[in-house]
């Protein structure tokens, strides 16, 4: 029989991440420690570490690719990221795969426990190649709706949206070019929603698609009236108008659920809003973005409940759907800009 103290395992007290060093309080995991790594069974590969996070200390949320079980030994603390709770002696955190976590050390001695994972290499037990990844995307509906909102709160200040407040659409050749991009753009939205409702089959989405068709059914034809003249033609414009067709054609139907309606819709809300202010008073124009301006903001409602109650790695990928999503979005708009501003006098 070996006694193994505890001091007798190789300690670390932080790792390099992607060019961050994540602060790990004092971590120890059994096979760096010969007589452990030779008594531990590779055919399971289970894998233990001793922690220790000192008071006032605190391990920022992070990702790992494996299930793991935090078993508290001694002292308090407190559970952070995706789930938030008060822990103390003898609880048992259960962290799913790909789940958003931190710790913070509490008391006057900070935060004890042994580390379990049931299969592959321990989280740190090759500090060079730790199993971890900082938390910077979305692995909860909380967290995805958090980065939208932050993706909103800037595209709204983006030249496109400025448009609207600097005076350049009283400009007759500027605001010309505005209302012929915009027509064109909202065409391409009305082929787009006819082509997501035939791919699909599937409740409740379909259900869902059919409603906002419906809803959305003719707006292009609104906006008609009030474009004259030839209709103006632009490659980046058209490229990335197409990129969005192509998108419902390759996305599963919760990645076309978070481009529509937490991308396109929740864009459209928030440029429709300010557009039927500004255009209130005419009659060409009132129309269009009046009825979106009262419609928009609940298609964009309309994803939240569709992608809710999803496995941390779905809100990972759809974290990436929003991402990409916004950044075409603004390149697109950024060109229209462009091209508005190019004809003001």
């Amino acid at each position: 029989m070996t006694v193994v103290p505890r001091q007798d395992i190789p300690s670390i007290g932080e790792v390099l991440v992607d060019g961050r060093t994540i602060d790990l309080g004092e971590q120890r995991d059994f096979r760096r420690n010969d007589t452990l790594a030779r008594f531990l069974p590779e055919d399971s590969r289970l894998s233990l570490s001793w922690t220790h996070l000192p008071a006032g200390r605190t391990l920022e949320p992070h990702v790992h690719p494996t299930a793991s079980m935090i078993l508290v030994t001694q002292g308090s603390g407190r559970v952070v990221g995706q789930t938030e709770a008060e822990i103390g002696e003898g609880d048992a955190v259960l962290v799913p795969a790909g789940c958003s976590h931190g710790f913070e050390g509490g008391g006057e001695k900070g935060l004890f426990a042994l580390s379990v994972q049931f299969e592959g290499a321990g989280l740190y037990e090759d500090p060079a190649d730790a199993r971890v990844r900082i938390a910077d995307r979305a692995t909860s509906l909380d967290e995805l709706m958090a980065y939208n909102e932050r993706r909103l709160a800037a595209h709204v200040d983006i030249p496109f949206f400025r448009l609207l407040r600097d005076g350049a659409l009283y400009d007759e050749a500027a605001r010309g070019v505005f209302l012929d991009l915009l027509q064109s753009w909202s065409a391409t939205f009305q082929r787009l929603m006819f082509l997501r409702q035939g791919l699909c089959s599937r409740e409740p989405f379909e259900g869902v698609y059919r409603q906002h068709l419906a809803e959305e059914y003719g707006h292009d034809g609104l906006l008609t009236p009030a474009v004259t003249g030839k209709r103006r033609r632009d490659p980046v414009v058209e490229a990335t108008g197409t990129w969005f067709l192509n998108r419902i054609i390759s996305f599963d139907e919760l990645e076309k659920t978070a481009l529509v309606h937490l991308v396109l819709e929740t864009s459209a809300d928030a440029f429709h809003t300010e557009a039927a202010k500004l255009f209130a008073d005419d009659e060409l124009l009132a129309p269009y973005f009046g009825i979106h301006s009262d419609h928009d903001e609940g298609h964009a409602e309309l994803g939240v409940e569709l992608v809710s109650g999803q496995h941390p790695r779905t809100y990972l990928r759809l974290h990436e759907v929003l991402e990409e999503s916004w950044d075409m979005l603004e390149a697109m708009l950024d060109r229209m800009a462009t091209l508005v501003l190019a004809e003001r006098g």
